[in-house]
């Protein structure tokens, strides 16, 4: 496989998904005075979760370009052409950085730099009052560990059988990573309050569920593929029962409460 190509190959649903959500974001920029404050020379974007492929070139580019088109519009042409952008790509530790900059088009002569920060966007990632724009997309159903009462044989929270969290799982087991949920999304826009400058804009786009069940897209096609697995002798129940995807699909009201 080509490098680099793989994750983009496989990720056009999310793709897709920022691309339907593009003209909300021009809406809130067009509203932010702070973008077009012709005494900022330097305008930081952070992309938190980035991953490696393509999709998060788009973004931070798609961000970048409404910001000059902005400033070109409201400000002068010399206040609009001193502007400089940091792109910041932020993910945890294990993302492939080497192959997310291979795909960074670095354009001569133009008032925009690059430069990766890994950590998980569950803690504090820059200093404080220095972004000015972040935002991360489809990757907060993603929890910053497995509880571990779910992974204990003897927990009533033990959650075997399943990968995830679904109507099979214990309650003590659902109520255990809604608590986690919970606690990670406190945590992820604690750390954004501290690191946006005042007037600073977050657009967090992230999958929830609409209804009570707890199976969310992501479910059903690969647990039944490691079931098969099981059936034909190839791997064994036991790694069924004590796996569990650190994924959780929040419903409206755990955002509320969460908020």
């Amino acid at each position: 496989m080509e490098r680099g190509t793989g994750y983009t190959h496989h990720s056009t649903v999310q793709a897709q998904g920022f691309k339907d959500g593009e003209a909300k974001i021009k809406q809130a920029m067009a509203r932010n005075a702070l973008l077009v404050d012709p005494s900022l020379e330097v305008i930081r974007v952070a992309d938190l979760g980035c991953s490696h492929g393509s999709n998060a070139i788009h973004a931070v580019d798609f961000v970048a370009r409404e910001i000059i088109e902005l400033r070109d519009l409201k400000l002068s042409s010399s206040s609009s052409s001193s502007l400089e952008i940091q792109a910041i790509f932020s993910d945890i530790t294990a993302n492939d950085f080497n192959t997310l900059f291979s795909l960074v088009p670095h354009l001569q002569g133009k008032p925009y730099f690059f430069s990766g920060v890994p950590g998980s966007f569950y803690l504090r990632l820059f200093p404080r009052s220095s972004i000015h724009f972040a935002m991360t997309t489809f990757a907060l159903h993603s929890l910053s560990k497995i509880p571990e009462e779910i992974t204990n044989k003897e927990s009533p929270a033990w959650n075997k059988g399943t990968m995830y969290i679904d109507r099979s799982s214990p309650q003590a087991a659902i109520e255990a990573v809604v608590r986690q949920a919970k606690e990670d999304l406190q945590n992820f826009l604690q750390c954004r309050a501290q690191e946006l400058v005042t007037g600073g804009l977050l657009v967090s786009k992230f999958l929830i569920r609409t209804t009570r069940d707890l199976e969310g897209p992501l479910h059903n096609g690969f647990q039944e593929a490691w079931k098969d697995l099981i059936q034909e002798g190839i791997i064994s129940q036991e790694s069924l029962d004590t796996f569990n995807f650190p994924v959780y699909f929040r419903s409206c009201h755990e955002v509320q409460d969460a908020l």
